[in-house]
């Protein structure tokens, strides 16, 4: 299908979290661009985040100017008929008398093995609740949509993404992966580790276990869970648990557009059946390749954009999210702050080598604010762009790195969390470190004019083929894919 000649196709494309968003917001642009039309769905997060705030009110300029035919944000509900709000609450000043019958409740209530009972009734019902009633609820939202193919960053364990395959499913609608990032079974371990709800010792997670042995992994001593016990029970009622709760993008969705060779292996390695994967490319590697064609004008552009005059090559380095609360043992830092100041030593350095620019993540953008603090030059310009255009890049085992490597961009890769992913060992030009010593080290060896640089610059022209296809096709390949899930008739709902 080509935009010259294709239909016009009521597309719904989704996001649960910021860095979701940017991402899907690329992919609903370029496909508006070609007369698509796009009903965007956000899953809000929480309340008073500024960075979802921001995505909002981007998310309702283009449904008023038309690019998307509808922004749908889902977690804004209006409180209950009947529920306490600043408008209809009262206070008299003073608390009723409660009758002898009701302290001895109230008594009993506060007994911790009561209240502990208690509170795991009320949780079982609500989340039970949350997961018969989205699929129902997303069901109506697709059929009111019209659309005819379901876009998602993700297919994740939870109460999102494979409920509303599921619901999509219903409605005849089949559903498109088009992963930006990328996960294994030991990053979806390793994250979960310091979390007290996941751990198997709780005895709901014991009775879980049990039940459902495939949701539960042990290694090195400890016993996870991949969701609490009463989300497992929700999946499960709901007949949406993956055959891999711990793979990303292991369950019910239709096809997986794969980027590249590399990640086509990722994912079969990790257990993906491969009838479900399409090597495509990815929209940011038409824009990548676009960039790099004309990479000087571009540069010149962006660095006037940033209010930068320098004729040194550019360093990005790219943000991380604060993991400091979930990591694996070994985070070197007192804090995150620490981590900041530290990074804003060890990479000060190579000022006199590079014109150094910090791109935020977007789920941690007060990064940004304190190295901007400091003097660094800070944007949210989209990541792609910056890392088409720059000379070196350091991240902090971000998916990114995957563009920098298409791109044939030196990396160094520091796992300041200490996950261990391994996602981009042994890969060309990506030097991988774990600790700041090393991580010092590396950024010596990027100083300009060094054999070092020039050798680790050769190697990594020499993997690029592998991981991205810069020919500018993607996005009609994309496009074709997504005709092609727009005319089965049955829509299947399986697994390889």
């Amino acid at each position: 299908m080509r935009p010259e000649s294709g239909p016009r196709l009521p597309l719904m494309v989704v996001a649960q979290r910021p860095s979701d968003y940017v991402e899907m917001r690329r992919c609903a642009l370029a496909l508006a661009a070609r007369g698509h039309r796009i009903q965007f769905v956000y899953k809000r997060l929480r309340r008073g985040s500024e960075d979802e705030d921001r995505i909002l009110a981007e998310g309702r300029d283009y449904a008023a100017a038309g690019t998307f035919e509808r922004f749908r944000v889902l977690g804004e509900e209006s409180p209950r008929a009947g529920t306490a709000t600043p408008e209809n609450a009262t206070d008299t000043g003073t608390r009723p008398r409660l009758g002898w019958f009701k302290l001895a409740v109230r008594a009993i209530f506060r007994i911790p093995v009561v209240y502990d009972l208690r509170h795991a009734i009320r949780s079982l019902i609500g989340t039970l609740r949350v997961y018969l009633r989205s699929v129902k609820g997303f069901e109506r939202m697709i059929a009111e949509s019209g659309a005819r193919v379901l876009i998602l960053p993700e297919d994740v364990v939870g109460a999102f993404s494979p409920l509303l395959i599921k619901a999509a499913h219903r409605r005849g609608v089949p559903s498109l992966i088009l992963p930006y990032t990328i996960a294994n079974q030991q990053e979806a371990f390793k994250s979960l580790m310091g979390q007290r709800n996941y751990q198997r010792d709780f005895l709901p997670n014991r009775i879980a276990a049990a039940l459902f042995p495939r949701w539960a992994m042990t290694q090195d001593g400890v016993s996870l869970l991949r969701l609490p016990a009463w989300h497992i029970l929700g999946q499960e009622i709901t007949r949406t648990t993956p055959p891999d709760p711990w793979m990303m993008n292991s369950g019910y969705a239709n096809v997986i557009a794969v980027e590249s060779e590399a990640m086509q292996d990722y994912y079969r390695v990790a257990g993906i059946p491969p009838p479900k994967l399409r090597v495509v490319g990815a929209i940011y590697d038409d824009e990548l390749a676009a960039f790099r064609a004309n990479r000087a004008a571009e540069r010149a552009r962006l660095l006037q954009q940033i209010s930068l005059d320098s004729e040194k090559p550019v360093l990005l380095v790219g943000g991380c999210p604060d993991q400091t609360r979930s990591c694996p043992p070994g985070f070197e830092f007192a804090d995150i702050d620490e981590f900041i100041d530290r990074l804003f030593e060890a990479v000060s350095g190579l000022a006199s080598d590079y014109t150094i620019v910090f791109r935020p993540h977007p789920n941690y953008g007060r990064m940004g604010e304190r190295l901007a603090a400091k003097g660094w030059a800070v944007t949210s310009m989209d990541t792609a762009r910056l890392v088409a255009l720059a000379d070196a890049y350091v991240a902090f085992a971000s998916a990114t790195i995957r563009w920098a490597i298409a791109c044939a961009i030196p990396v160094v890769n520091y796992d300041v969390f200490r996950y261990a992913y391994g996602d981009f060992e042994s890969v060309e030009g990506v030097v991988n470190v774990q600790s700041y010593a090393d991580f010092v080290s590396a950024l010596h060896d990027l100083h300009t004019g060094s054999e070092c640089l020039a050798q680790w610059r050769r190697r990594a022209e020499a993997g690029a083929a592998r991981w991205g296809k810069l020919d500018g096709g993607s996005v009609d390949r994309i496009e074709d894919l997504i005709g092609e899930l727009a005319s089965l008739k049955p829509v299947p709902r399986v697994t390889h």
